[in-house]
């Protein structure tokens, strides 16, 4: 007998609490009935750790993982880049290797270093890629920064890559 008069009491509850709309248990009106620019703005002011940094990359980007080969060689050297905004950053397998450049339009011109960071113009020069309209691929010059000003006119190296992730 308890048992029923303990349901029927639980039925009669569930159906003031539907009759209400007082189903959402968080204490928050439900979803249903806010705005879907309340919410985000809600949930972006409550929780501003948990978005990610705003970038202004727009289209393709250099950020990715690459198998790179310099003047058509047949050594392969994984580089990975990173691109904040206009600046791209990374690293590749050889000496140390590590790429600091700036995007214009769909070229990256920047400068390469080698030898944990010594900067030497033998040991970096300045670079231009250019990136692939899909985004897929890259070809571009070096040079060592000791053949002076003209290296990247006079006597160029190849840099090319392939977007492996």
């Amino acid at each position: 007998m308890k048992k029923v008069l303990v349901l029927t009491l639980v039925g009669f509850l569930c159906i003031l609490m539907l009759a209400a709309g007082c189903t959402n248990t968080s204490g928050t009106t439900p979803a249903a009935a806010t705005s879907p620019a309340t919410t985000a703005a809600t949930t972006a002011a409550a929780t501003p750790s948990a978005l990610p940094a705003a970038t202004t990359v727009t289209g393709p980007t250099w950020s990715g993982t690459w198998d790179s080969t310099f003047d058509g060689d047949s050594s392969h050297h994984v580089t990975i880049l990173v691109q904040t905004n206009e600046t791209v950053t990374g690293t590749y397998a050889y000496h140390e290797g590590r790429i600091s450049g700036t995007v214009q339009g769909t070229h990256l011109i920047g400068k390469w270093f080698e030898y944990e960071g010594v900067e030497s113009d033998r040991d970096s020069g300045p670079i231009d890629w250019v990136l692939s309209s899909d985004a897929k691929s890259f070809e571009g010059t070096w040079a060592y920064g000791e053949d002076g000003p003209d290296a990247m006119i006079d006597s160029p190296g190849k840099w090319t890559g392939t977007r492996t992730s």
